[in-house]
């Protein structure tokens, strides 16, 4: 016989088992299917379980060293005598690693306080249970995990200033303005298509009239903040209150 007709008799025999045996066959190409897909979710979950590991040793940095003078991690109860009796970490300390270690590219020194529980509040919403710190401009630079998603972080001449000059996380912008998101967006739909004259972005609540270009800014952009700012600065100058109106932009 032939191999030919004998794939072919075997083919027909094992329709035949399957038609007689429906409900068997069935459950075997169901549990084939379960079988098949937990493994691709398996696959699916260690995959994603390395990325979060890789993106959260990225964020903070391969090259990067925290120095605390607590010591990190979970703890339970007080802390022990030879820990309290550590000597604070100053500015100084970080300044005398940026000027005595060559190898150093840049130190940012900022103070948290883990212990005390934070909370914010905007109108009739609140966030508890925040990281709260103070920082100086070139922590970005430092922190690989501070990116800044929209706007942009405070200067050195904000900070030299005291100006009241804040970076929210973004989950805490998601919670307090929920249409923050939504707001620029309209914006940038009017913008680009209906062809509206967006302006900005214009910084509130300073004590001097300062702004802040983005980058790629056209002429118009750099002509209507600087406009802005003139404006803003002949009304200070006058104790005038600083309210603009569409005319004062209008060329």
């Amino acid at each position: 016989m032939c191999p030919s007709s004998c794939a072919i008799e075997n083919l027909f025999l094992a329709l035949d088992t399957l038609r007689a045996h429906k409900l068997r066959s069935f459950l075997t190409v169901l549990g084939v299917v379960m079988a098949v897909a937990v493994i691709m979710l398996v696959a699916a979950l260690l995959a994603g379980f390395d990325q979060t590991v890789t993106e959260a040793i990225t964020g903070y940095g391969a090259d990067t060293a925290f120095i605390s003078r607590f010591d990190q991690g979970p703890r339970v109860g007080r802390r022990p005598k030879e820990e309290r009796e550590r000597k604070p970490l100053t500015l100084e300390d970080g300044e005398a690693i940026m000027e005595q270690c060559p190898a150093v590219k840049q130190v940012t020194v900022w103070i948290v306080w883990w212990e005390q529980p934070h909370k914010v509040r905007y109108k009739d919403s609140e966030v508890v249970g925040i990281e709260f710190r103070g920082a100086f401009p070139n922590f970005p630079q430092v922190y690989a995990n501070a990116t800044m998603k929209q706007g942009r972080f405070f200067t050195q001449a904000e900070n030299l200033h005291r100006e009241k000059v804040v970076v929210v996380g973004e989950d805490v912008s998601n919670a307090l303005f929920p249409n923050l998101e939504a707001g620029n967006i309209a914006y940038k739909l009017l913008s680009r298509i209906g062809g509206a004259e967006a302006i900005g972005p214009i910084l509130m609540g300073l004590s001097k009239p300062v702004h802040v270009l983005q980058r790629g800014a056209e002429v118009n952009d750099i002509v209507n903040m600087a406009a802005i700012a003139v404006v803003e600065a002949q009304q200070q100058a006058t104790g005038e209150t600083a309210v603009l109106s569409p005319a004062v932009l209008s060329r």
